[in-house]
């Protein structure tokens, strides 16, 4: 699973989390078990997501994961398409939204709001 699989086959614009709403630049993300951690949102596009999680490549264990903004409106059950060490406690992690993903509207009317032309 290498760390391009995903991130470099999303086709949609990618916005950076300096430019997106406050609440989709920060993320609650559970690896299947009842611990989470937050994360920091890399970029998003209406394809995907990249973030940087506080675990260890070798402590992420089993590809879906939970992922649930700070206000609890958006939750999301998706796999992780791609993960690349940060160093000895951090991972990007990059995931590619389920076809059936009913906020890929909400997100691409947020990205064509804060888009560059």
């Amino acid at each position: 699973m290498g760390e391009s699989s995903g991130y470099e086959r999303r086709k949609e614009q990618r916005v950076g989390a300096d430019r997106l709403p406050e609440n989709l630049r920060k993320f609650s993300v559970s690896f299947g078990s009842d611990d989470t951690v937050e994360s920091d949102t890399i970029d998003l596009s209406v394809g995907g997501i990249s973030l940087n999680v506080p675990v260890s490549v070798k402590d992420i264990d089993g590809y879906t994961i939970t992922l649930t903004t700070l206000d609890n409106k958006i939750s999301l059950k998706e796999e992780i398409l791609g993960i690349r060490s940060l160093g000895d406690s951090r991972s990007r992690i990059s995931i590619m939204f389920s076809r059936n993903n009913s906020y890929k509207e909400y997100f691409r009317e947020i990205l064509s709001a804060v888009a560059v032309n």
